[in-house]
Formats: C-alpha cells, sequence, structure tokens
C-alpha cells in the first residue's frame, strides 16, 4: 500500500509510490524503488487498484510496466477509464506476466486533468501472487 497520498502531473507516467508492505513472504518488494523483484521464475498474477482524488476532468489511467520503467506500448499492461465527478475514480488493472529471475515489476499511474491530481493512499493497493 501507500504511507500517504502522492500529486501526479498531468498528462506524465509516474510510478507510484507503493511503500508499505503489508505481506511479503519472499521479500521481493522493494519499499526503496516501489518496484516488485522477482525471486522465483514462473507465472504471477499481479492486481492494483489507482483511486484517484475526484475530478471531473480528464482520463485516469493505471499501468504495470514489465520491466520497471515508464511504460511504454509494449511493457506494460494498462486500463485507462474516465474521470469521476463528486466521488474518487479507482482504475483497477490484473494481469498475467511470466517472470524471469531479477525482472522489476512496478505500478505507473497517468492522468490528463489539466493540472496535477492525487493518487488517494487509502484505497490504493498493489499485490502479487505466484501461480505456476
Amino acid at each position: 500500500t501507500m504511507s500517504g497520498d502522492q500529486t501526479i502531473s498531468n498528462m506524465t507516467w509516474t510510478k507510484i509510490v507503493f511503500n508499505t508492505v503489508s505481506f511479503d513472504d519472499n521479500t521481493e518488494f522493494n519499499t526503496g524503488t516501489y518496484s516488485w523483484v522477482c525471486k522465483t521464475a514462473g507465472t504471477y498474477v499481479f492486481s492494483c487498484i489507482i483511486s484517484w482524488i475526484a475530478n471531473a476532468t480528464g482520463l485516469r489511467g493505471v499501468g504495470i510496466s514489465e520491466d520497471g520503467s515508464r511504460p511504454t506500448m509494449d511493457s506494460f499492461i494498462s486500463t485507462v477509464e474516465t474521470a469521476g465527478s463528486s466521488a474518487n475514480t479507482r482504475t483497477f488493472l490484473l494481469g498475467q506476466i511470466k517472470c524471469t529471475v531479477g525482472q522489476s515489476i512496478s505500478i505507473w499511474g497517468y492522468q490528463s486533468c489539466g493540472g496535477n491530481l492525487d493518487v488517494d493512499a487509502n484505497g490504493s493497493y498493489f499485490c502479487a501472487f505466484r501461480v505456476a
């Protein structure tokens, strides 16, 4: 999870600061780089929600980077939703990735409201679990 809200600049993919670990039995999450780093090769399912503070303008997006760097069209799984109005907008992502040892996975957010917009730490999370 996140220890506090994070401000995201307009029209800029930004790595989300997930820096609080609730459970990690293989110590794979790095709170300094905000990335999950694979220690055991296999197929993993990744899930995340980014909760955006209410704002009626623009789009909201969330992406999983498969190499730890800023998302590109071939390096991540993403979803984009229209903005909310009087309530927070929550972008949700669920994806399966076949990971190699040392591979770095991170979550990125994008918004286009015309100014800065905060990700609400309450209701935002990231998780990974091995399925094969």
